[in-house]
């Protein structure tokens, strides 16, 4: 009995081979399998820049008495490593359906670094490092695929992790949190074939306005 499972089994697997090999499962897998695509772009005003500010106001716990009663007397220095409250965007997609869909694996990130000086005191100077960072899978609709010009909308869904990292000159404390994130695309326009440039318009995480570049293959 178990010689037949095994034989049957084999037999199975190489008519898969075979039929995998054929012009009409070649042809059905061209057809349904689109292009693969890497992306990298810059997204302006984005929920993850805003996801730092306001994490900042809700985990200032460790922050010294003195900063909250005297505020004016510290110098603030802030370097944010994206600009206006931006997030930097990779990833990937995947075309299917003569690329009029695609699905992607989208990763967002976003940093402040804070240094607060005391005008008379060195000992209450302190500094903050804040770094999101979000995964979300994601899925593209293209209403128009021109060889040159193609439109889309898309929706990302997935987490972000939030860290913050707290130094004085005596003691260093971290604080995490893991929480939903999303992109809304109402709107995108990528120019190109195989090297392309794109703006997509939308709200969330990876931005309001994002601008990148892309490539095919």
């Amino acid at each position: 009995m178990k010689k037949k499972a095994i034989l049957l089994l084999i037999s199975f697997c190489f008519s898969v081979h075979v039929f995998s090999q054929t012009d009409v499962f070649q042809e059905a897998t061209s057809n349904f399998l689109g292009e693969n695509e890497i992306y990298i772009s810059y997204g302006f005003f984005s929920a993850s820049g805003l996801g730092i500010g306001l994490g900042r106001t809700s985990l200032n716990q460790d922050f010294p008495t003195e900063y909250f009663s005297n505020k004016d007397r510290y110098a603030i220095k802030t370097n944010e490593i994206q600009p206006l409250i931006g997030a930097l965007n990779f990833g990937y997609k995947r075309y299917f359906v003569k690329n009029k869909m695609a699905v992607l694996a989208n990763i967002t990130y976003s940093q402040l670094n804070t240094r607060y000086t005391h005008a008379n005191n060195d000992s209450l100077n302190f500094k903050t490092k804040d770094y999101l960072i979000a995964f979300m899978p994601a899925f593209e609709y293209h209403y128009l695929n021109k060889k040159i010009v193609q439109l889309y909308s898309g929706v990302q869904l997935g987490i972000f992790v939030y860290n913050q990292k707290y130094q004085d000159y005596k003691s260093e404390t971290k604080h995490k949190e893991i929480n939903f994130a999303f992109q809304v695309d109402a709107f995108g326009v990528r120019v190109g074939k195989q090297i392309g440039g794109f703006v997509e318009l939308g709200f969330g995480f990876a931005g309001i306005v994002k601008v990148g570049i892309s490539g095919r293959f």
